[in-house]
């Protein structure tokens, strides 16, 4: 593989609290237990030929692009599990070795009922998944009391690629506790990439960027990323990397107010984190929608209260984004394809 040409380190910083009076040994947090992601600083700097903006609501232009942005999100978590990153479902009913039970009522997660947080940067929230938390009322912000499955961190890349082959790369994940590295019992974070082109065009020197407001998609997820060692419940043993499932929705046979879990293969577990690969020679002014979104993983074995309850120190994630010469494939990019 050459080289990398243009570096652009990215710092995010997370602060993860839990409830102090957490009990119980299951996967799925039983009601009223909620880790929270309080205060994550997403920060990057870049190159000239690498740019950043914000998450934009109009079309917007050149200047708003810059070399450094800063993006905060405090929220209160509460396990999920997908197999896209985009269509999640959870339970509040779990065996005591942390697997879900055979006659666990499974729901799908649906931000749907309007509640304006921005501290967790949502419009919405599921007003179910809080009262089966225990939770009837939700108020919003970090001093309130509603729950969510997962945050994102949402931000444009404006690249020139030269050659065929060139590619805009997530090259670092790392995910600390308290400063060191992630203990063996802290393995259910989940963090998954997503990437869809925005309309760019350029006249006179200025760029002018169509902002891209569908949502995404599992054909835009890049990567879905673990912690080293981290391992679901159900998988396919042998495979190298071994086949892992979670949740890929809810069957039709009624349980209670509730539904059976269908379960499908995790798609790009782990995988590389390319963002893009130029197509044609000399691809100039291409700009690119990123989303990180990050979760707990409720079919993770890790995933159960006792692992989280005492967890109160800080948590550090540090990212970056580069652009790589053309490589050989895609195999030989620098791409991350763990939370390191």
């Amino acid at each position: 593989m050459k080289k990398t040409k243009i570096i652009v380190p990215a710092l995010g910083i997370i602060a993860f609290a839990t409830a102090a009076s957490i009990t119980g040994t299951v996967a799925w947090f039983t009601a009223n237990n909620a880790v929270s992601v309080t205060g994550m600083q997403f920060k990057t700097q870049v190159g000239n030929n690498l740019l950043i903006a914000d998450n934009q609501n109009s079309s917007f232009t050149d200047a708003v692009f810059g070399t450094s942005l800063t993006q905060t999100r405090k929220a209160k978590l509460e396990p999920v599990s997908s197999v896209d990153g985009v269509g999640f479902y959870y339970t509040t009913v779990a065996n005591d070795n942390g697997s879900a039970k055979e006659a666990s009522p499974f729901y799908t997660y649906n931000e749907g009922a309007a509640l304006v947080d921005t501290d967790a940067d949502k419009t919405a929230n599921d007003a179910s998944f809080n009262a089966r938390y225990g939770v009837a009322s939700p108020t919003t912000g970090w001093a309130g009391t509603v729950l969510y499955g997962y945050v994102d961190y949402t931000f444009y890349l404006k690249a020139s690629l030269s050659t065929t082959g060139d590619r805009i790369i997530m090259n670092e994940c790392t995910m600390r506790y308290n400063g060191a590295g992630l203990e063996a019992s802290d393995k259910a974070w989940r963090i998954g990439v997503y990437a869809a082109e925005a309309i760019a065009s350029t006249n006179d020197g200025v760029t002018t960027v169509t902002p891209y407001e569908t949502p995404m998609a599992a054909g835009d997820n890049k990567t879905i990323l673990s912690p080293t060692g981290a391992d679901y419940f159900t998988k396919t043993e042998g495979g190298e990397p071994a086949i892992v499932d979670a949740v890929n929705g809810v069957s039709g046979i009624g349980r209670g107010d509730g539904f059976a879990p269908t379960y499908g293969d995790v798609i790009n577990f782990n995988k590389k984190a390319i963002i893009y690969s130029a197509q044609t020679n000399a691809e100039t002014n291409k700009v690119f929608k990123v989303v990180v979104r990050l979760w707990l993983e409720g079919e993770d074995t890790k995933c159960y209260v006792d692992n989280y309850k005492t967890l109160s120190a800080d948590y550090t994630l540090s990212l970056s984004f580069v652009t790589e010469l053309n490589t050989v494939d895609e195999g030989s990019s620098a791409g991350v394809s763990n939370i390191g």
